[in-house]
């Protein structure tokens, strides 16, 4: 009895011997912290499947010279429709997929026409090669899978128990995946998914990152999409198109602060020739802070033009996204998870998506 009484009293001394120097610990455990930067999260949104879509840079405070090799799949799910698309499934009042009869009756309508129902899946590979702190090549590779995917009941049943609007999910069939587009007299229509993993546009780039104060980096960075993939299934825009983006990135301790700004000039467009803008601003805000020397919250938000110049909306408004997710690494291995939910206009961008990413970080790049 002694013997365990002995045992629990040694046990609570440890315990409150834990939690007054867990604060101290932290604190010096917060000089050890390195930060991995912004999610690398792809924008699905339709009108961004078309055009170059900048990923943020990794945290240059922790860039050594060598390779790391990214791979990460994301999955969305969308459902959008202009107005008069709206108001056509309202009048039919039949929950069915879209036939051809649909089809024609919309395209007989007036107006800009917008339907996207359906989910894209993204497996992305991206190797990274640090020449030296300053300098940085890249390329981008997408593999790009689309289907009725499999959250739709799931999207509906959630809006019914919150009391959200249906948005006229009960006026389709659930799990489809069917695009019809009309703008500037060209048109796309998909009523079922295109078969197979469709090969994205790479994208080439380099970055140069130089420091502008203690832990703050400036980062400048120029891209190019080379267009590979079929305009016919809405993999690509045909076009070449190539931008530029500037990075602001500042460590404190464990928090790391970004804010990266960027401008895609888009080439002629093979299926929507006259309906894409000639440049796409966009802005992105991000934090991340460190648990541990091991383990990161990351939470971020992005603004940006859509690709179509102008029309009825929801086709010309802003896309709005955020994201948060957490981040662990060891071994020079990092892993992430993010969710990423649309706000601000619900009508042009992706419903819910979500990405699980894994970065080998080479033995020469690592910052121990």
């Amino acid at each position: 009895m002694k013997a365990g009484l002995s045992l629990l009293a040694s046990g609570a001394q440890r315990l409150i011997f834990t939690l007054l120097i867990a604060p101290g610990i932290a604190m010096a455990d917060a000089q050890e912290w390195w930060p991995l930067g912004p999610l690398q999260t792809r924008n699905l949104s339709p009108f961004s499947l078309l055009r170059m879509d900048f990923l943020p840079p990794p945290a240059a405070a922790t860039q050594q010279p060598g390779w790391n090799l990214d791979a990460r799949i994301t999955h969305a799910n969308t459902y959008i429709k202009s107005e008069n698309v709206k108001t056509y499934l309202i009048a039919r009042g039949a929950r069915r997929a879209l036939l051809e009869q649909d089809v024609q009756a919309l395209l007989a309508m007036e107006g800009d026409v917008l339907y996207f129902d359906g989910s894209v899946t993204s497996l992305d590979f991206t190797a990274s090669y640090v020449h030296s702190r300053h300098w940085t090549g890249y390329v981008n590779l997408p593999l790009l899978h689309y289907s009725g995917g499999f959250l739709d009941g799931a999207i509906e049943d959630f809006h019914d128990i919150f009391g959200f609007d249906s948005a006229e999910r009960d006026l389709v069939a659930n799990d489809h995946y069917q695009v019809l587009i009309r703008h500037s007299g060209d048109s796309l229509v998909l009523l079922q998914a295109p078969s197979g993993v469709h090969i994205g546009d790479p994208v080439l780039g380099v970055r140069f990152s130089t420091p502008f104060a203690r832990q703050a980096f400036t980062i400048i960075e120029g891209a190019v999409k080379i267009p590979v993939g079929d305009v016919d299934d809405y993999v690509s825009s045909g076009g070449v198109d190539y931008g530029i983006q500037v990075t602001l990135q500042k460590q404190l301790g464990r928090h790391g602060f970004y804010v990266i700004l960027s401008n895609q000039w888009l080439g002629e467009a093979d299926r929507f020739p006259n309906a894409l803008r000639s440049t796409v601003p966009e802005m992105m805000v991000a934090y991340e802070f460190g648990f541990t020397r091991h383990t990161a919250a990351i939470l971020q938000t992005s603004w940006s033009k859509t690709a179509f110049k102008s029309g009825t909306a929801p086709l010309s408004a802003g896309e709005f996204l955020t994201s948060l997710g957490l981040r662990h690494w060891r071994d020079r291995v990092a892993f992430d998870f993010s969710i990423t939910q649309n706000y601000g206009n619900y009508d042009n961008t992706q419903d819910v998506a979500a990405a699980l990413g894994v970065t080998w970080l080479l033995p020469s790049n690592w910052a121990d």
